[in-house]
């Protein structure tokens, strides 16, 4: 049962992070990208 609690807690912060992080590197990389151009 603890197993389970903590896979689905492993699996709830990993969305998490792909939610957060991801649109910033995909929205935040490009323009960082551009001002060092």
């Amino acid at each position: 049962m603890r197993a389970k609690i903590l896979k689905t807690y492993l699996y709830d912060v990993t969305l998490t992070i792909f939610n957060v992080f991801l649109p910033q590197m995909i929205i935040v990389g490009p323009l960082e990208f551009l001002l060092v151009l």
